[in-house]
């Protein structure tokens, strides 16, 4: 274990997580610790953020914003100051530079680092983590396993498509329709049944096309006439062909929304009648998963209309259901919340507002990325480091803008204007 050291006025004690300083003890997690160990060996070097990361979490995958979170719990505990540091330096685009002066009482340098073993595996070598938590992201289906609270609207829905050929599913932005979708419905599909799932994007057809070329795998000559497909007839051809080898197929239209912002009324009103035409001439069941207040857009369009009888409202999860995303993904990876009542103020802070989910979601992953790995915990003081509910979101913002040159900044914040549609939707963008 390393032995003590000094970092400034403080005494740090590495076997013990804490640091001393005239009588004051201050206790951090023990990664927060091997962070200031290692830019303390290295004091005075610029370390990359890709250096420190390698260093601390050799075994393992983690974001920047673990690095992030354990810097601002230094910098806190330390009473430094990221705009006038005298401990840990921010250098933009290059990494963090400790300038405080460092004392090892024995004059020990450590000349290599304690995380690094023969023995180990090479960080290069080793798996992606599992990340039982996407954050803002969507789950997808191949995250079905993590995702918890919705079963039984999932089966009630189930029960509705098979009684009808056109459905809805409506919610507010930032209720977890894309992941209800993609987690939740795809997953539980009956035995007998397939599904496609598209978004209308800024060319609809484009996208159904995508999405069958990835179903239609085995049969090469159906994905050849997808290929720059433009003819709605072509369209119907190949989803008849698929439907065929199927006892029942249903095709799901996610972010819907999508075909009135980013599309002009003619487009809208045509991929309407191919939707329509698939549901009478190619025996598929079609299900629209949109935002509530887009509604409305739907009843000039007279293909959709029976959408109207068949509305399935989702809104954010709460009570139990909330409590199982919470809890369950990080058990089945065998961690655990420090207690109860850390699980409960989380809920608390949730709140009903449109989008608490989001934040809920964000917060759950930042946790999960600061998480104490020796005891398999989720700890309160992570979740304090990480600012909570309400403050993790614009904790991690304001890391993120203090790591950008000033100059850069309008660049920055004319690209986010240019990231959203007039109605407040996203705007599809190439990378």
């Amino acid at each position: 274990m390393q032995g003590d050291f000094r970092v400034g006025d403080w005494l740090v004690r590495p076997d013990v997580n804490e640091l001393n300083r005239n009588g004051e003890k201050k206790s951090i997690e023990p990664k927060v610790m091997d962070v200031l160990i290692y830019l303390s060996e290295h004091a005075g070097e610029v370390l990359s953020k890709e250096r420190l990361i390698q260093a601390v979490w050799p075994d393992t995958f983690v974001t920047d914003d673990a690095l992030k979170y354990a810097i601002v719990s230094l910098r806190k505990v330390l009473g430094d100051n990221a705009s006038d540091p005298r401990f840990i330096r921010n250098i933009p685009k290059r990494g963090y530079q400790m300038v405080a002066e460092v004392h090892y009482p024995r004059k020990e340098r450590i000349e290599q680092s304690s995380w690094f073993s023969p023995d180990e595996e090479s960080p290069q070598n080793t798996k992606e983590e599992v990340r039982p938590y996407p954050g803002l992201i969507s789950f997808s289906a191949q995250q079905a396993r993590f995702f918890f609270g919705r079963e039984i609207e999932v089966e009630i829905l189930w029960e509705k498509i098979q009684r009808t050929s056109q459905l809805g599913v409506i919610g507010a932005t930032g209720s977890g329709k894309s992941s209800f979708i993609q987690a939740g419905l795809v997953p539980a599909v009956p035995e007998g049944w397939a599904v496609v799932v598209a978004t209308p994007g800024t060319k609809p057809l484009a996208g159904l096309a995508l999405a069958l070329f990835d179903v239609l795998a085995e049969d090469q000559e159906a994905q050849k006439r997808l290929l720059g497909i433009e003819d709605p007839e072509a369209a119907i051809e190949v989803v008849s062909h698929w439907r065929r080898k199927r006892q029942e197929a249903l095709i799901a239209i996610d972010q819907f929304e999508e075909l009135f912002t980013l599309n002009p009324p003619e487009v809208q009103r045509g991929f309407a009648d191919l939707l329509g035409r698939l549901i009478q001439e190619a025996g598929v069941r079609v299900l629209l998963s949109m935002r509530d207040d887009f509604l409305m857009h739907l009843h000039g369009l007279d293909a959709l209309k029976s959408v109207f009888d068949a509305l399935t409202p989702i809104s954010p999860p709460t009570g139990t259901a909330l409590r199982k995303a919470l809890v369950n993904p990080a058990a089945l990876c065998g961690f655990h919340f420090e207690d109860e009542a850390l699980v409960d103020q989380i809920l608390g802070e949730v709140g009903s507002d449109r989008g608490a989910l989001p934040l809920f979601a964000f917060t759950a992953a930042r946790l999960w990325d600061c998480r104490d790995r020796n005891r398999k915990l989720l700890t309160r003081s992570a979740y304090e480091i990480i600012g909570g509910v309400s403050g993790s979101l614009a904790r991690h913002a304001e890391f993120t803008l203090e790591e950008i040159e000033e100059k850069p900044i309008p660049l920055v914040r004319e690209l986010f204007r240019n990231l959203v549609t007039a109605e407040g939707t996203r705007l599809i963008q190439e990378r």
